[in-house]
């Protein structure tokens, strides 16, 4: 998604024709031993690239790392997301069963939401990072790119269980690949395992399709390959 660029003070004229900032907000829901569920939010500031899956893998894979390092007893994870091309994709998908094994935490299952039915814990915390930076930008601060939006989530303590970072991931180092799933967009729900990819149109309704993993196996799509992230915390 993207953030509109907000100035202290704007005229009329500068309020057109902006160009926005992208971000990518992802929400850890864990349980503990009482049973009782923990949220845990990132948000990851794109100064360089663009919302495609090349970005999304990069970032997926930093989001792993940095669950591993505070949760070291965490083995697999459950992926969900909304319907946006960045997302449900054979790049992705086939990069995620590729590598699974090389992952600080296996992603077991990856489901996308049904047609409109989009919205979740990511939106409800987009709206409260957001008014956060407006708070930041009212008493007198402009958000006007990257390390600013990331001083305003900062300030006053951030966001109650948000952590943020600016990353960069140059689009020319996107590998060019012609994998291909077919029927993929009617497919809602996945699951990875050794020999391939179960896919589902939906949650546990029938055996599913099995997608061998042998039929999606690309050199270019290694971790190798792929991840190219850089990170800054300021």
């Amino acid at each position: 998604m993207k953030f509109l660029p907000y100035q202290f003070r704007e005229t009329q004229s500068d309020f057109f024709g902006k160009k926005g900032i992208s971000w990518h907000i992802s929400c850890l829901v864990t349980k503990s031993e009482n049973e009782e569920f923990d949220l845990q939010c990132y948000v990851h500031i794109l100064e360089n690239g663009s919302q495609g899956w090349f970005s999304v893998a990069n970032i997926i894979l930093h989001l792993l790392t940095n669950i591993k390092s505070t949760r070291p007893t965490l083995k697999e994870v459950f992926l969900k997301s909304d319907n946006a091309a960045c997302y449900h994709c054979t790049n992705l998908l086939a990069f995620i069963q590729q590598n699974n094994g090389q992952f600080p935490i296996k992603v077991a299952e990856y489901n996308f939401s049904e047609a409109q039915s989009g919205k979740d814990l990511c939106d409800s915390k987009t709206g409260s990072c957001r008014m956060h930076i407006y708070k930041y930008a009212n008493e007198g601060h402009d958000v006007l790119n990257p390390r600013s939006m990331k001083l305003a989530l900062d300030s006053y303590g951030g966001v109650k269980g948000t952590q943020s970072c600016i990353v960069t991931v140059n689009a020319d180092d996107e590998p060019k690949t012609k994998i291909r799933m077919p029927g993929i967009s009617t497919y809602n729900n996945f699951n990875f395992e050794n020999d391939g990819i179960i896919a589902r149109k939906a949650y546990k309704v029938g055996e599913g399709h099995v997608i061998k993993t042998s039929t999606q196996y690309s050199e270019t799509i290694s971790v190798e390959r792929v991840y190219k992230l850089e990170v800054s915390y300021l």
